[in-house]
C-alpha cells in the first residue's frame, strides 16, 4: 500500500495575523488554504484547504474532498497531519495516523458509499502524540468509488479530512460444501442458545477498548498447514435434504491434525474462551482497540477469558468442534465487527511497528470510547 501525507500545520501561524481582518476579507487564500465566513449554529468560521472541493451555499459549506476546520471567531483552528493508506481491495483494512495542533479529544473514520450510505467506522486510539485508526472495508461490498471521512473534536472546535477511496477488485471463489444430517441439522437449527451466543460475539467484536494496544510486534499464522479455505470465499452448502444456503467465509482455514498446537498471532488479552454451538471450543484475542482475532473448532482450550497472551504462545489444540467437516483451525480477524484479510497483517502492511516502539514499556496510551 502507497501512503501520501498531508500538512496544514502553517495554517496556525498565518491566521494570528489575519485575526485583524474584516469577514469579508477572510476568503483571502494562503499557501495552504483560506478561511472563509460561514453561518452555523456552532461554528462562524471554516479553514479549507487549498486543494478542497466544496460548495458555499448561502454561507453554509458543504464539504465534498480536502479538509476543512470548523471554528469560532475568537479561536485559532484545528490543524491536522493526517497519513492515511491509499489502493484497497474488498477486505483490507485502511490504516491511518493523524496529529493535530492543538490537540482533540477524539477521532473517527466512517467509509462511505456513493449514496452517502454508512459502510463501516472506528474510533481512533493515542499512541503517544498520535491518534491510530483502523478501519475495515467488507468483503461484500462492490468495487468502485467510496468516500472516507476522518474527523476530530475537541470542547468547541471540529475537523474532517474527506477523500476519495477507490476499492478495487478481489477474486473470490465459490466453494461447494455438502453437509451430512448431523451438520444440516446443525446450520438449520432454530436454537435461543445460538442466537445468544451470536449476540455476545458481535459485543465484543464490536467493543473499543482504547487502552487495549498491545501488539507491539506483529502478527504470524497461529498454526502451520494447508490453506483449504480462503479469506472472502464465497460458499454453498448443500444440505442433506438438497437445500441450498450460500454464505461468506470470513477467515482461513487451516487443515492439520486433531491435537496440533494453536498459537496467539499476536500479543493480546484473551476476552472469550469457551464452546459455542456452531463454532466448537472457540477463543477471542483482543490486540488492539476494536481489533480481534478468532480462533473456531479447537479440540481444547488453554487458556482462559482475561489471560495476557504473547505471540506464539499455546492457547489450545485443534479439532473439529462444532459445525466442521473435518480437522482444521478457523482463523479470522475482526475490526470493529468487520471481517477482513488476515494476511495483510502477517505481512506488516497494516501495523507501522514504528508507531508503537516509543510505547513499548511505558504504556503512554489513552484514547475515545467507542460505540
Amino acid at each position: 500500500m502507497k501512503r501520501f501525507k498531508i500538512t496544514l500545520l502553517i495554517l496556525l501561524l498565518l491566521y494570528v495575523d489575519t485575526m485583524i481582518l474584516e469577514a469579508e476579507r477572510y476568503q483571502k487564500k494562503f499557501d495552504s488554504g483560506k478561511i472563509v465566513v460561514i453561518e452555523n449554529k456552532k461554528y462562524s468560521r471554516c479553514f479549507v484547504s487549498t486543494d478542497a472541493d466544496y460548495y458555499d451555499v448561502n454561507h453554509e459549506i458543504v464539504a465534498l474532498e480536502g479538509f476543512f476546520s470548523y471554528f469560532n471567531g475568537n479561536e485559532k483552528p484545528i490543524g491536522a497531519d493526517i497519513s492515511i493508506d491509499s489502493d484497497f481491495r474488498r477486505g483490507d483494512v485502511i490504516a491511518a495516523e493523524v496529529t493535530t495542533i492543538p490537540e482533540v479529544n477524539r477521532v473517527r473514520s466512517v467509509l462511505r458509499d456513493e449514496k452517502g450510505g454508512e459502510v463501516s467506522r472506528n474510533q481512533f486510539f493515542r499512541v503517544n502524540d498520535r491518534w491510530v485508526g483502523f478501519l475495515g472495508i467488507p468483503s461484500y461490498i462492490r468495487r468502485g468509488d467510496y468516500k472516507l471521512d476522518i474527523s476530530g473534536w475537541d470542547e468547541t472546535r471540529h475537523f474532517i479530512f474527506t477523500r476519495k477511496v477507490t476499492v478495487g477488485g478481489k477474486a473470490f471463489p465459490l466453494d461447494v460444501i455438502k453437509l451430512n444430517e448431523t451438520l444440516t441439522s446443525l446450520r438449520e437449527r432454530d436454537d435461543r442458545r445460538i442466537r445468544e451466543e451470536t449476540q455476545k460475539l458481535l459485543s465484543i467484536i464490536r467493543s473499543f477498548d482504547s487502552n487495549a494496544v498491545f501488539a507491539y510486534s506483529g502478527f504470524v499464522f497461529p498454526v502451520r498447514g494447508r490453506i483449504t479455505g480462503h479469506f472472502g470465499d464465497r460458499r454453498r452448502y448443500i444440505y442433506s435434504d438438497g437445500a441450498v444456503q450460500s454464505s461468506i467465509h470470513n477467515g482461513i482455514d487451516i487443515a492439520v491434525q486433531i491435537g496440533t498446537e494453536v498459537h496467539a498471532c499476536a500479543d493480546g488479552r484473551v476476552v472469550l474462551a469457551e464452546k459455542r454451538i456452531l463454532t466448537g471450543k472457540s477463543v477471542i484475542i483482543e490486540h488492539f482497540p476494536g481489533v480481534f482475532s478468532l480462533y473456531y473448532h479447537l479440540n481444547s482450550i488453554r487458556i482462559k477469558a482475561g489471560d495476557m497472551v504473547k505471540k506464539g504462545e499455546i492457547i489450545g489444540y485443534s479439532g473439529m468442534s462444532g459445525l466442521a467437516t473435518g480437522p482444521h483451525l478457523h482463523w479470522e480477524i475482526r475490526v470493529s465487527g468487520v471481517a477482513v484479510d488476515p494476511e495483510p497483517f502477517l505481512e506488516g502492511k497494516v501495523i507501522d511497528k514504528n508507531i508503537f516502539i516509543s510505547s513499548i514499556g511505558t504504556q503512554n496510551i489513552s484514547g475515545t470510547e467507542g460505540r
